[in-house]
């Protein structure tokens, strides 16, 4: 009984111990600042506008890929890497072909309220997700007018469509080269070694999405706590991924089920993905915080600068 007691004393220490470190207390904020019912309104959210949004990305894109066609190819790739699931790449089921994201609707009245409501429907995303990051730096709601807020959501959506246009390009780029070396030298396990160069891509990517969402949501963190955060959370962002691509296969064997569970999967892995994002920036929050207090503290300007 003794030996008992002596270790729920010591895991209470220890946990106490946890609590005052920078992890502790950023999920002391996360906790407080309601992370978890954020994250479920944004998985819902993202869910609802996530075909707007794709349609948009893959509408851009898809005006270039008609020059080159190994980046229509790479597209796909990046796009099912990204959302596994979601988009067929050929190899794989998935919810949605590539040519059926691509926005044709001609001129007209129709058209044009189609288009508004489409644009409209994706901004919801970058939306939300701004409300969630400020809400972990316990900043105000952002007052702006709403051309402002628009056009903030906007460059969200465009950094999105930069960073897939750009890693399909390398990635079209590292197929091309693998094809041409692995004629001649018939490198053994180099089809893994591309499948790891495109995770590698998402992972870039998903770090240049984080940032910019924490700078487009306007709140005052260091640069070096920024960068450290984002790509910290992009790395949690694709074991998720491969986690959610591995819960896929093993439920689209049933016919039945198959688009069934594409949704439940994807609902779960978007809520996964934004409770990483504020607890990231609740830690991004409370890092800044203690830097900056830190440096205003007695003997603390040696810190300045970091």
């Amino acid at each position: 009984m003794l030996t008992i007691r002596k270790i729920v004393v010591a895991c209470k220490a220890v946990y106490a111990r946890w609590q005052a470190t920078t992890f502790g207390r950023a999920y002391a904020r996360f906790k407080a600042e309601r992370g978890t019912i954020l994250a479920s309104g944004i998985a819902y959210t993202g869910l609802v506008s996530l075909f707007a949004a794709l349609t948009l990305v893959v509408s851009s894109l898809l005006q270039l890929s008609d020059m080159f066609p190994a980046w229509r190819a790479a597209m796909v790739k990046t796009l099912s890497h990204a959302l596994p699931g979601v988009i067929s790449d050929g190899s794989s089921s998935g919810l949605v072909r590539l040519d059926q994201l691509e926005l044709n609707q001609g001129i007209g009245i129709a058209a044009f309220i189609g288009t508004v409501t489409l644009v409209a429907t994706a901004l919801e995303i970058p939306a939300v997700l701004r409300g969630g990051v400020r809400a972990m730096f316990s900043a105000p709601v952002l007052r702006a007018n709403f051309v402002t807020l628009r056009l903030r959501d906007a460059a969200m959506v465009l950094v999105v469509v930069i960073g897939v246009g750009v890693s399909s390009a390398a990635l079209a780029l590292a197929v091309a080269l693998h094809s041409q070396l692995d004629s001649y030298l018939h490198i053994p396990g180099s089809t893994s070694l591309l499948q790891l160069f495109a995770y590698g891509l998402g992972f870039i990517v998903d770090g240049g999405v984080l940032t910019a969402i924490v700078i487009l949501a306007k709140v005052e963190v260091r640069r070096r706590v920024l960068l450290i955060g984002s790509f910290a959370g992009a790395g949690v962002m694709t074991v998720l991924r491969l986690v959610g691509s591995q819960g896929l296969a093993s439920g689209t064997v049933n016919p039945l089920l198959g688009s069934f569970s594409t949704v439940v999967v994807l609902l779960i892995w978007m809520h996964a993905a934004a409770m990483v994002l504020l607890y990231t920036s609740a830690w991004m929050a409370i890092a800044t915080k203690e830097k900056s207090t830190a440096e205003t503290a007695p003997g603390g300007a040696a810190l300045t600068g970091s």
